[in-house]
């Protein structure tokens, strides 16, 4: 098959940006896939615009040395030979904000890595003060909602719309197909819009352990690697969190559950692997929660530092709220890596057997009268879980017996792996990817709903009409429409 890809690619600094070129190694070899990016990652490739160079378009060579095309250049590259599909890569983040015009007006499979793409709809409408736009697409998203809600997010007021209501309607009601990273989040999307057709296809990460031999390596040298290339210091037992430090990964609960535990765990570290959002003040709360001398953050990391990183790690911290219902690509790298995890316990996690660090026993199991008197085997656990409602407790208690407690570290890092083996391999993700391309390029494109907003539906004389506008004639004659004389 012919297929379009829609996604960001490097130089992008984006977990799907590394996920869309591994997912790119497996289809080439099956399929034509032709990549269409937005102009920064166009310009890095060394393109330019096509001025002076006639009606052809000439792609760049993109990841796996696939064809890179601007986006714009679909219409004309459509139109002239048809794709048998056109996937697009949506999550909940500015860099996706590119292919918002095309899904609309070529729909396709979605690929939905976010249950909610409140935040960069509401950026991309409002960047281009487009604020009325904006309100009409919450309205049709959310009807039952009070159309004032939009207000809040026009007034630059961050929170709790953006996942509370998470605009998803525009985007599944123009899709041929959408896949997503979980069967729980499928099953719920798919009870919402029953005439949308619906898809699992499962994540898939790397193995650490053989990016250019490095984790071999690691382990064999007899000390944990470090992103530096040195060895850690002696004694030290390193906790890490991995990817974009946000207040969401939960850091101000973590830096609080250290600093109650300190003096009983001298030799705890915090390392904090990604770079620091620019609307996270990280470094007020490690001053408010006097854990400065217990922390390092190391800033981005390539793939091959992030390999060492994990390698290094003791326990990883992979944390949560509030979520877009995503599936963590960091922490299947930790599964990956055979690290115990800490994860919060969350709806789309409830498959995931966890252990509960207030009794440590497992979670999760089947609700039944002997598994009342006979809770599930721990010896199953592949994580341990923290509820929100009782999370500063739940965390201090988890990382007090983490800490202390080489033999469970080991166990659960053991299981970690063979889940990630089971379930979250690069070969089993571009299997899932090649049977749901086949599927959904056998699906039908969608109408258009009823009450959408007008200025999300196809008008090519839009801009002509807007042109000459000032020019109408007397009588309000639009002269787009009238008859030739």
């Amino acid at each position: 098959m012919r297929l379009a890809w829609f996604s960001p690619l490097p130089p992008v600094r984006s977990g799907i940006s590394a996920y869309s070129v591994d997912v790119l190694d497996g289809l080439r070899h099956r399929h034509a896939v032709d990549l269409y990016v937005e102009d920064r990652v166009w310009h890095a490739a060394g393109g330019h615009l096509h001025a002076g160079r006639g009606a052809a378009i000439v792609p760049l060579a993109g990841p796996w040395q696939l064809p890179l095309y601007r986006a714009y250049d679909l219409a004309v590259r459509h139109d002239r030979e048809p794709y048998d599909l056109i996937v697009y890569q949506i999550g909940n983040a500015p860099c996706h904000g590119f292919m918002w015009p095309y899904l609309l007006r070529w729909p396709g499979l979605v690929v939905l890595h976010d249950a909610a793409v409140h935040h960069a709809r509401a950026q991309a409408l409002l960047a281009d003060r487009r604020a009325e736009d904006y309100r009409a697409e919450f309205r049709f998203n959310h009807p039952g909602i009070d159309p004032r809600v939009a207000d809040y997010v026009v007034a630059g007021l961050e929170g709790s719309p953006y996942y509370l209501w998470p605009m998803l309607r525009t985007v599944v009601s123009r899709a041929r197909a959408v896949a997503v990273h979980g069967p729980t989040l499928r099953a719920a999307l798919a009870e919402e819009w029953p005439d949308t057709p619906f898809t699992t296809i499962s994540m898939g990460v790397p193995d650490p352990c053989d990016v250019g031999g490095t984790g071999h390596r690691a382990r064999d040298a007899g000390h944990r690697a470090t992103g530096c290339g040195h060895q850690a210091e002696v004694g030290a037992l390193t906790m890490s969190t991995f990817g974009l430090i946000t207040p969401e990964k939960r850091i101000l609960p973590i830096l609080r559950a250290l600093a109650a535990i300190r003096d009983e765990l001298p030799a705890l570290r915090l390392r904090l692997v990604g770079e620091i959002d620019a609307h996270y003040a990280l470094w007020a709360d490690v001053a408010h929660t006097g854990t400065g001398d217990l922390i390092e953050v190391t800033g981005y990391v390539s793939d091959e530092e992030l390999a060492h990183e994990l390698l290094q790690a003791d326990v990883c911290l992979c944390l949560r709220w509030p979520t877009a219902h995503e599936t963590s690509a960091s922490w299947l790298r930790c599964l990956a890596a055979g690290k115990a995890t800490v994860i919060s316990d969350l709806s789309s996690t409830v498959d995931v057997p966890s252990l509960d660090p207030r009794h440590w026993q497992l979670k999760h199991t089947e609700a039944t009268a002997a598994t009342v008197f006979q809770p599930g085997d721990p010896g199953r656990a592949v994580a341990v879980s923290v509820q929100l409602d009782d999370e500063e407790a739940m965390l201090r208690q988890a990382l007090r017996r983490l800490a202390s407690d080489a033999s469970l570290r080991a166990a659960l890092g053991r299981r970690a792996r063979e889940w990630w083996q089971g379930a979250h391999t690069l070969p089993r993700m571009q299997r899932d990817y090649g049977a749901a391309v086949e599927w959904a390029a056998a699906q039908n494109d969608p109408a258009w709903t009823d009450g959408v907003p007008a200025h999300l539906q196809p008008d090519s004389s839009a801009w002509a009409r807007q042109l000459v506008a000032p020019f109408a004639l007397d009588g309000g004659v639009d002269i787009l429409d009238a008859e030739p004389q």
